[in-house]
């Protein structure tokens, strides 16, 4: 991964030509993995390869300006310094917590931008490519309201940045870990564990342990009761919070199976083989560990207990389902706690969309396919 700064064997190598693949993962350029594509992508002696593909369904995750890592990699010539690509076609405002954020695209340069950009974009959209495949329905929202124990906690969270639990207090060092500790209080109440020191000498530390009550988890046996024998995919950040939607799932006689981070690779295939030739009912998976890769057909119904705050993983977990050898519509369940962080994440997620949209055009390319 210092393919870029150090000399590796890959440096050695006069690539013709070098292809990467989910190139969204190399939008930050200062990861490791990031300087390596663009590394392993000079001949040595520094000379660019004549020709580099950028592979990737999603271009864009957060903001428009996470497209020029990938454009770097693709025509380093023509965008050599991020910050001056930012200051040509962003339009950049300071958040709440003393960032620089990146709002939307100039006006005023846009149609340079796509002279640049569109030329070097092909985009084909999934309805295009695979019209025969059933469609992937407008997400149907569940609306929780919150517990007393749980809405204490979170209310403590939101006001202090300090939650005090029945067995302790539990204070946040940032607005970041705030967000965090938030996002678990609106899907389940928590304890406290105390931990080892960091450090010989240091302060105990303290982790949050999700339990019951789960006013989410009461919704989830809902929802899972009103499927009758279907099929469904359970996905959410919070290992925990799947563990636990696990625990009460079997203890209601619902045949379940676990992906996480915490299970083997030979034990998930077992479980997604066993969850595809329909030996159980319900998968819960976390989205870091089972939102790619996998082939989740047998089921038509994902739900979420919670989103993640990066729109490519929330597609990515859809298209477990919907994908080639899928025979029915997707049909997608949020369950959404009322007037909590969960709310702010869909708004998030919508505004993330719409800029996506403002880039790649895919409904004018869709209109041009379909005419």
């Amino acid at each position: 991964s210092d393919e870029e700064r150090e000399p590796k064997e890959l440096n050695e190598i006069a690539w013709g030509s070098v292809g990467a693949d989910e190139a969204h993962r190399g939008k930050d350029p200062r990861s490791k993995q990031t300087r390596a594509v663009w590394g392993a992508s000079r001949w040595a002696g520094g000379r660019p390869a004549p020709h580099r593909f950028a592979l990737t369904g999603t271009p864009v995750e957060r903001s428009p300006e996470d497209l020029w890592s990938i454009m770097h990699f693709v025509a380093p010539d023509e965008w050599p310094a991020k910050t001056a690509w930012v200051e040509r076609y962003g339009l950049a405002t300071w958040n709440d917590w003393g960032f620089q954020t990146f709002v939307g695209l100039r006006p005023e340069t846009r149609s340079e931008l796509d002279r640049y950009l569109l030329p070097r974009l092909i985009r084909r959209p999934k309805t295009a490519v695979l019209p025969e495949l059933p469609p992937k329905l407008a997400p149907v929202r569940r609306l929780v309201e919150l517990s007393g124990k749980q809405k204490k906690a979170y209310e403590d969270m939101r006001k202090h940045l300090v939650a005090q639990l029945d067995d302790g207090t539990l204070a946040t060092a940032n607005p970041l870990a705030q967000t965090q500790w938030l996002c678990q209080f609106a899907s389940a109440y928590g304890s406290v564990e105390e931990l080892p020191p960091g450090i010989p000498g240091g302060p105990p530390r303290k982790r949050l342990v999700l339990t019951e009550p789960s006013s989410k988890l009461d919704a989830l046996e809902e929802v899972t009761d009103e499927l009758g024998d279907q099929q469904a995919a359970i996905f959410a950040e919070s290992r925990q919070l799947v563990e636990l939607a696990a625990a009460r799932l079997e203890r209601a006689g619902k045949r379940v199976g676990l992906v996480t981070g915490e299970v083997s690779q030979e034990r998930r295939k077992e479980v997604v083989d066993a969850f595809q030739a329909g030996d159980l009912q319900l998968l819960l998976l976390t989205l870091g560990a089972g939102g790619e890769g996998l082939t989740l057909t047998a089921a038509s119904v994902v739900v979420f207990l919670q989103r993640s705050w990066s729109r490519t993983k929330n597609v990515q977990a859809e298209d477990r389902l919907h994908r080639i050898g899928q025979e029915r519509p997707v049909t997608i369940v949020e369950l959404v706690t009322e007037g909590t962080v969960d709310e702010y994440t869909r708004d998030v997620l919508a505004d993330k969309s719409a800029r996506v949209e403002e880039l790649v055009h895919d409904e004018e390319t869709l209109r041009a396919w379909l005419r």
